[in-house]
């Protein structure tokens, strides 16, 4: 595969493994089921560390894994591409209903190969679920989309890419993996 201009991304885990499988990917992600990329290594490590639970974490010592991608700045014609340039209501709705696990509420399709842009921290959790629950306002109204939004900004991390289709998957390029310290 030739790819012209990348982009280096990273995924941290726990798991070592040679190929993206998309059947293992989360569905309840910002973006939906795919496997996840960050901007900078330590959002990837940090994603994979936050996975154990912290008592755990001091009980035991944990292999996390770094992989580095190289992404197509340019996807070829076919691929499917939506960008979050800011955390903007398009953004929050996208996000609160992937995030949503009560999706009868919602009739939204969504067929993206790949998704950019930034990243709703764990601890965001709380403020979608406030908001899916109506506890901003009406679920869907302006109002409460703002008042998410602002109740996000100090969770909202580097930007992150999210390949959800197996057409996509074939353009991510492993550029290395490397076991990196216990955190």
């Amino acid at each position: 595969m030739e790819i012209n201009k990348v982009k280096h991304v990273y995924h941290g885990s726990l798991d070592k493994f040679n190929e993206i499988d998309l059947s293992k990917a989360s569905k309840y992600g910002d973006f939906g089921g795919g496997f996840y990329l960050s901007d900078t290594q330590e959002h990837a490590i940090s994603a994979a560390v936050r996975k154990v639970p912290k008592l755990i974490r001091k009980q035991i010592s944990l292999k996390i894994y770094l992989y580095e991608y190289a992404l197509p700045v340019n996807w070829k014609e076919g691929i499917v591409k939506k960008v979050f340039h800011e955390p903007d209501a398009e953004w929050f709705q996208y996000v609160a209903y992937n995030r949503n696990t009560d999706r009868s509420k919602t009739i939204i399709d969504y067929n993206y190969d790949v998704v950019y842009g930034p990243t709703a921290d764990a601890a965001a959790a709380r403020v979608i679920d406030d908001y899916n629950v109506g506890n901003y306002g009406e679920t869907g109204s302006d109002a409460a989309i703002a008042k998410a939004i602002e109740a996000l900004k100090p969770w909202i991390f580097p930007r992150q890419v999210c390949i959800k289709t197996e057409k996509a998957k074939q353009y991510a390029l492993k550029i290395s993996e490397k076991e990196v310290k216990d955190v």
